[in-house]
């Protein structure tokens, strides 16, 4: 599914995927079972993205964007901006690459992992734990 320049809502069912969002302040929704193969490219904008099970590849364009990656083996990757991933029980590596992130000086990209009721935090580019930057992911996982 292709979204286009606005701000867009797509929502995907059982079956292998492909969501792009395109331009704009997307909503994309990924609920697959657990032995799909998903693929979302959210674009800029401030873009949400929500998977459920199965192993996903899901890339974040420019702008501050969130990502819960659900459960599985995915592969989850950040672009300039803050963003906010989350990622259930399975392998979920989190990349943000300094090359690709010129910002990545003055931004935060943060990524959780949660197995049960545990979650550990750490501030991607550095590899230590967040502090107040996690303090506040948190608190949206909380409201959640």
């Amino acid at each position: 599914m292709f979204g286009d320049l606005g701000d867009d809502f797509l929502l995907a069912g059982d079956g292998s995927s492909t969501l792009m969002g395109g331009a704009g302040d997307d909503v994309l929704l990924n609920y697959g079972g657990p032995g799909d193969q998903d693929s979302v490219d959210a674009g800029a904008g401030n873009d949400q993205v929500l998977s459920s099970e199965g192993n996903d590849i899901i890339l974040l364009g420019d702008g501050d964007d969130f990502a819960d990656a659900g459960d599985g083996d995915n592969f989850v990757q950040g672009n300039q901006g803050e963003d906010d991933i989350i990622s259930g029980d399975g392998m979920t590596p989190c990349w943000a690459a300094r090359e690709r992130r010129p910002d990545a000086r003055r931004r935060r990209q943060l990524c959780a992992r949660q197995s049960g009721r545990r979650r550990n935090l750490w501030r991607h580019r550095q590899g230590h734990p967040a502090g107040r930057a996690g303090e506040r992911l948190h608190r949206r996982l909380r409201r959640q």
